[in-house]
């Protein structure tokens, strides 16, 4: 039963880490986009 919750938390852990990263990258090319029309 401990082994379950852990291996849970590892793909919990996993599927938010690729969240973050997803977001970040979102952000990142909406800063850019902002950035490259203020530049214009």
């Amino acid at each position: 039963m401990i082994d379950d919750r852990r291996r849970l938390g590892a793909e919990l852990r996993q599927s938010l880490s690729l969240l973050g990263l997803t977001a970040l990258t979102l952000l990142a090319s909406i800063a850019f986009g902002l950035l490259v029309g203020q530049l214009r």
